[in-house]
């Protein structure tokens, strides 16, 4: 193509000019888009401190509720054992399933760290020959 010099030279000058503004428009997609995975990295590392808070308060929960539990626990098979050993104290004959019953739950009692009064109170039931 032979033609105006000029033209020639105007032509060329808008391809560079094409080419440095497309370069610029791919440099502020990419700066855009590494901002956009900064942003998304924050918030995923927010969200994993806030589930991180939510796990340790949940399981401080937990261990308040399962303390709880524990103390119901034990003070249901303490106000039993009380209950039944009163009634054997005063004339009541257990049956053999009650008697079995009764030895699991002063077992239990002990294990979860009842040692008191009721102890004693099984001692003289044990001796008496009445569980």
């Amino acid at each position: 193509m032979e033609g105006n010099p000029y033209v020639m030279a105007l032509i060329a000058q808008v391809g560079v000019g094409f080419t440095a503004v497309c370069s610029l428009l791919a440099v502020i997609v990419q700066v855009r888009g590494a901002g956009k995975q900064k942003k998304q990295d924050d918030l995923v590392k927010t969200m994993n401190a806030k589930l991180d808070n939510m796990k340790e308060e949940s399981a401080e929960a937990d261990k308040k509720i399962n303390t709880k539990i524990d103390e119901q626990q034990f003070r249901y098979y303490k106000d039993q054992l009380i209950v039944m050993m009163s009634r054997i104290q005063n004339g009541y004959m257990p049956t053999q399933e009650e008697k079995y019953i009764l030895h699991e739950q002063k077992a239990k009692y002990n294990s979860m760290g009842g040692d008191s009064y009721v102890d004693e109170m099984f001692d003289k039931l044990v001796q008496k020959d009445l569980i």
